[in-house]
């Protein structure tokens, strides 16, 4: 007899059985890993949007204030000249 180890020919049923159920599991876990990045995917490209919204709705927004700084303005000089003693 020889020391080393030899490969047998023979498959047990059992590896095979476990190899395939192996297999099953690794694609069933890659496919639930899919779903969930097209989900992150789909949440992420929901968001850019309002993102978009929010940041038009900003700049919107910055040029109501200085609006109204300028009608704030307007008024203050309205109330000065209204304040004034009449001229003779």
């Amino acid at each position: 007899m020889t020391a080393g180890w030899h490969l047998d020919k023979n498959v047990n049923i059992a590896f095979v059985s476990g190899l395939v159920i192996q297999t099953a599991a690794v694609i069933w876990w890659a496919s639930a890993v899919n779903v969930r990045v097209e989900a992150a995917e789909r949440a992420i490209a929901a968001v850019e949007k309002k993102l978009e919204v929010v940041s038009l709705q900003a700049e919107r927004l910055i040029r109501v204030e200085t609006k109204m700084d300028g009608v704030n303005a307007a008024i203050s000089e309205v109330k000065e000249i209204l304040r004034r003693p009449p001229r003779p």
